[in-house]
């Protein structure tokens, strides 16, 4: 579910300034909506500012270890504001927001 939100959109150029290889961002744009995924491999949560400001979508992959089989799930929330556009992310998870335009 969380790649099928990329369909048809296109990559943008985007910048992390981050010392962990485990972690990564990408920005995207589809249609009228603006879209930010994080990736968190590592054990330990992140905080990133994203130009982001208001999630109208946010989807959530999480699990209790990298390589977890079982426990991990996918959510889904509404509307919901990004105070200065910060997102976090928690440790072996990802997170993708959307801002409609």
């Amino acid at each position: 579910e969380l790649a099928k939100q990329f369909v048809g959109a296109s990559i943008e150029r985007s910048t992390l300034n981050c010392t962990s290889d485990r972690v990564r961002a990408y920005a995207a744009r589809k249609a009228d909506a603006q879209m930010a995924l994080v990736t968190n491999k590592t054990n330990q949560p992140v905080t990133l500012r994203t130009t982001v400001r208001r999630a109208h979508q946010r989807w959530v992959l999480s699990g209790p270890a990298i390589d977890a089989k079982e426990g991990v799930t996918l959510t889904r929330d509404h509307a919901m504001p990004l105070h200065d556009g910060v997102l976090r992310v928690e440790p072996y998870s990802a997170v993708l927001v959307c801002e409609s335009t």
